[in-house]
């Protein structure tokens, strides 16, 4: 099976399963008439919102997009 801990026949064991891409998003967030953008590091865009929503619990989120620095 690919992405087994398989150490046979001296390989070196294939774990990409475990790799994780991080990235920087901006999440435009609204509370009380005001917008404003929380930049977060997450797994994907959904994580984004995720923490974003964790930092502020009565917003609402109005978008998500990757920052590239």
């Amino acid at each position: 099976m690919s992405g087994d801990y398989n150490t046979h026949n001296d390989q070196q064991p294939n774990l990409t399963y475990f790799t994780t891409q991080i990235m920087k998003c901006k999440v435009q967030l609204f509370i009380a008439g005001t917008v404003f953008d929380e930049v977060v590091v997450a797994r994907d865009y959904e994580h984004a919102k995720k923490i974003a929503l964790a930092r502020n619990p009565e917003a609402t989120v109005m978008g998500v997009t990757a920052v590239f620095d």
